[in-house]
């Protein structure tokens, strides 16, 4: 795999260039005006009121993604939206409060790309070893925080000054955090929400998995294969990533639930701007650089549903307020009805969707997401 060419997505020509260059502006936009400067954090999200937007509640998942994303277009050269110590340093003093694999995993993520100044290892207090048995996430083996683990450890590993013993501990756990969501895989390729053997809800329902549940592990599956060597672990991404594909919606739609046991969507809406335009172009550009394999067309044909190439022909960027609204959903009626009657009936074909409608949100880990996939696509 080494001797392949990566994906440059520049490489598509006017087009991707113009992509890249206003979605990183409206993000950069958008994350200022969501940044709470007396809170030092990001909000949950905002939504479009009758003159304005409006902020509501506080994240710290939001606030880490968000910063991730922030961090690396600085490092790309842009300038970033919000002063950045007092942000780290809210960070880093409440962290020890950090109650998921997912949220601890994400932390390692930022702290990796800033070299010696944040180092979780050395000074913040998180204690690694027992993190796989500690959270509730972790004993559920939940597919979406052990591939934010994952990704936390193979960034750190890969970017740290971290001692020799370190490593090992980086290592070990990235192997082990490896064999649990490898565990959640089925043979169609795609993952399970969490462990069929743990918890009540793992087995009521690990077999619906949400977009997220497979995107975020393909992200770190390849980023564990480059960083650790390890080849299977970007088979596994492979492997997942083309029966998502395969499964992509005739307008470029990531459809929202599938039975990972069938390998089949069982739930289409609502379709998320997020999966469009920020987490599937940063987990397939990433599997482009480990395996060489282009993701150019579904990667396109999904950004075009943003810019209106969608059920409602509609343009979902605001440009005006910076924001890209949240999804294309119907009732929660229609949606329990379709998702029930699909994985009841294998056979079942989805109905067209009707009354369809634009939730007008934004939230800050969208456009964290985005600066992380743009900013700098080649890295």
């Amino acid at each position: 795999m080494s001797g392949l060419k990566p994906f440059n997505l520049e490489a598509e020509g006017l087009y991707g260039r113009t992509v890249i260059q206003d979605l990183v502006q409206l993000a950069l936009g958008g994350l200022r005006q969501m940044y709470h400067i007396d809170r030092h954090s990001f909000c949950y999200g905002t939504e479009r009121g009758k003159d304005s937007l409006a902020n509501f509640g506080l994240s710290r998942t939001n606030t880490l993604i968000a910063m991730i994303g922030i961090r690396k277009a600085e490092i790309a050269g842009y300038q970033p939206p919000i002063e950045m110590a007092p942000a780290l340093k809210s960070l880093a003093e409440s962290v020890s409060s950090l109650d998921t694999i997912g949220n601890v995993g994400l932390y390692l993520w930022l702290s990796s790309m800033y070299s010696a100044s944040v180092n979780p290892l050395q000074s913040s207090g998180i204690e690694l070893g027992s993190v796989l048995t500690r959270f509730m996430d972790a004993r559920e083996h939940r597919t979406m925080e052990l591939a934010w683990f994952l990704a936390g450890l193979s960034e750190f590993a890969g970017n740290s000054n971290s001692s020799k013993k370190e490593l090992e501990l980086l290592a070990e756990l990235a192997t082990e955090t490896y064999l649990l969501l490898r565990g959640n895989q089925e043979a169609s390729g795609l993952f399970r929400h969490s462990s069929s053997r743990h918890s009540i809800s793992g087995r009521l329902r690990s077999r619906i998995a949400s977009f997220a549940d497979q995107i975020y592990p393909i992200f770190a599956l390849a980023r564990f294969s480059v960083v650790f060597g390890v080849e299977s672990g970007v088979l596994s991404a492979l492997s997942c990533a083309e029966r998502v594909c395969n499964l992509q919606g005739p307008l470029g739609q990531w459809w929202w639930h599938y039975d990972a046991v069938d390998g089949r969507v069982v739930g289409r809406y609502p379709v998320y701007s997020v999966h469009q335009d920020g987490m599937a172009p940063m987990a397939f550009l990433a599997l482009s650089r480990a395996s060489g394999r282009s993701f150019s067309g579904p990667l396109f044909k999904g950004l075009n549903w943003i810019y209106g190439n969608n059920e409602l022909a509609a343009d979902l960027r605001d440009e005006r307020h910076s924001v890209i609204w949240r999804n294309i959903h119907q009732s929660k009626l229609e949606r329990y009805i379709e998702e029930g009657r699909l994985f009841l009936f294998p056979s079942a074909r989805a109905a067209p969707a009707s009354r369809l409608e634009i939730l007008f949100e934004c939230h800050p880990y969208h456009l964290g997401w985005i600066l992380f996939a743009f900013a700098d696509p080649d890295r």
